[in-house]
């Protein structure tokens, strides 16, 4: 069984999947697609969901290790060779697509007029999206790569994430505690971040919450809870993989991989269709559609998520879909497709495809022509930039395991998320 594996090579189609949800949805923000009171808005709005499947992706594959090594009685990763390795998975290709898009596009493709919002390579701009700052500001939210607003608060996660561990690491042994109590400490931080949202809910003063965030509603602790339940599930799949025996429902996810699946799926149903929502990008929500969507996204996110943790991963069409080469080369070059398809888009935009013919007739055309155009500029990006990139981690090698022990768990090689 593969539950035993420190590798789980099904997640690339994962991130594809998220992916190919991001380049739809924006297809219809910015293509002029899903128009107002259309049939299909509301479910590409709903492909919003993408941003905590990244999240539990990332927060898996990134606290895997470092629970792993807890459990099985091994020292702590370093954690200088985990910062150098988030680093060269990150900036590299990040500053590449910020400086070519804002020099290809002019440094406010979307805002070409006015101040709104700061130029890539004014003093304010460079300092806000180069810094990974961009949400902090009403001044730099909507520019740069707008959708790299997801990066700045996973890169606050991922900063985050082994001081967890250390904190975890001294309980575990000052006090003798189990995986149990590892347990109890990640939902804290679920627990935690929900506190964080309903007061930042509480004192906004205001009636609606947008659907892009704003700084509060995108900060860090607003999603650390998508994050924590990623970590958490990592510390399932190791007590899973630690017993002679699976467990009687990780049998029961083995044999029968879709119905987590279907749970998502009817669970994106009742998202799109059930709490009232257009899907509109420029959408306000109450309150009450904040926090369910919001858990909403959890269970459509932990059900995609599941038949590729637990259980054999050759086994069930679900898994099957998941192998498929194609997919998985998606999602393997899927963070420059997130850096550079939205540029892509706003090509085709000045080339007048908003312009072309019927709702359909649209679909056929920016569908496939994104899909296409991106996975070639984030293939570029990978083989260009990010694998020479992540070539030089050697530079910081973590000798406290080695890939051939039993107690080291193969480096993530997860984009961050939406970006995910």
């Amino acid at each position: 069984m593969d539950t035993r594996a420190d590798r789980f090579p099904l997640f690339d189609s994962l991130r594809a999947i998220a992916a190919l949800m991001v380049i739809s949805s924006h297809i219809a923000s910015f293509g002029g697609v899903a128009a107002e009171g259309g049939t299909v808005r509301p479910y590409t709005g709903g492909f919003a969901v993408a941003v905590p499947i990244f999240l539990l992706i990332s927060g898996f594959l990134l606290y895997r290790p470092f629970a792993a090594a807890r459990m099985r009685g091994n020292p702590m990763p370093s954690i200088k060779a985990y910062g150098w390795r988030r680093v060269l998975r990150v900036v590299p290709a990040y500053w590449v697509a910020l400086t070519v898009v804002g020099v290809w596009l002019g440094s406010r493709y979307l805002f070409p007029a006015g101040d709104f919002p700061a130029d890539i390579f004014s003093g304010t701009g460079f300092v806000a999206y180069y810094g990974f700052g961009q949400i902090y500001s009403d001044r730099t939210r909507g520019g740069g790569i707008p959708q790299a607003w997801t990066l700045d608060s996973e890169v606050v996660l991922y900063l985050a994430l082994p001081l967890f561990a250390l904190l975890a690491f001294w309980l575990m042994r000052r006090y003798a505690l189990t995986w149990r109590d590892e347990v109890w400490l990640l939902v804290g931080v679920i627990v935690l971040s929900w506190v964080y949202k309903v007061v930042v809910v509480a004192t906004d003063g205001e009636a609606t919450i947008p659907v892009t965030p704003e700084a509060f509603f995108s900060a860090m602790p607003a999603y650390a809870d998508h994050f924590a339940l990623g970590m958490l599930l990592a510390v399932a799949s190791l007590v899973v993989a630690s017993r002679n025996e699976e467990p009687r429902w990780v049998a029961s996810l083995d044999r029968r991989p879709w119905i987590p699946w279907l749970i998502a799926f009817v669970t994106y149903l009742f998202l799109v269709k059930g709490i009232g929502m257009d899907g509109a990008s420029n959408e306000e929500m109450t309150p009450t559609q904040y926090f369910v969507r919001h858990a909403l996204f959890a269970v459509i996110a932990l059900g995609l998520l599941l038949p590729a943790i637990f259980g054999d991963f050759q086994r069930g069409w679900v898994r099957k879909l998941l192998g498929n080469r194609a997919l998985l080369h998606f999602g393997m070059v899927s963070y420059g497709v997130y850096l550079w398809h939205l540029a892509l888009l706003m090509q085709l935009t000045r080339w007048d495809w908003a312009e072309t013919g019927s709702t359909i007739e649209r679909w056929l055309l920016w569908l496939p022509a994104v899909v296409l155009g991106g996975w070639l500029l984030g293939s570029l990006s990978y083989y260009i930039v990010e694998r020479p990139a992540l070539s030089l981690k050697r530079l910081v090698p973590d000798r406290r395991t080695a890939p051939d022990q039993p107690g080291a768990v193969s480096a993530p090689s997860a984009p961050p998320t939406l970006r995910s």
